[in-house]
């Protein structure tokens, strides 16, 4: 499809958008074949006891702090937390 704009108006209406936070950010999809790259990506249950006055929180930002720990969610049921993780090998 075709815009029928000139490439300045686009930009133009991109920056004006990105001012008034209409557009937040922008994602980037990788071709790792394509990358001298190896990633991997792992889904790990953790079992936390809550600490006293401080429940799950200190626990959930000393796995945070880690480079490899990409998301967290703490859940109900067998494992309080899900933690995916990136790394270069397993």
């Amino acid at each position: 499809d075709v815009l029928l704009e000139d490439e300045e108006s686009v930009i133009h209406t991109m920056n004006e958008l990105e001012k008034k936070k209409v557009i937040c950010g922008y994602h980037t999809i990788i071709n790792w074949e394509k990358t001298n790259k190896d990633k991997v990506m792992a889904l790990i249950e953790v079992d936390v006891t809550p600490e006293r006055d401080f429940g799950y929180d200190r626990v959930a930002k000393n796995i945070y702090r880690y480079p490899e720990v990409d998301t967290m969610y703490l859940m109900s049921g067998k494992s309080e937390f899900i933690v995916i993780i990136y790394g270069r090998t397993m």
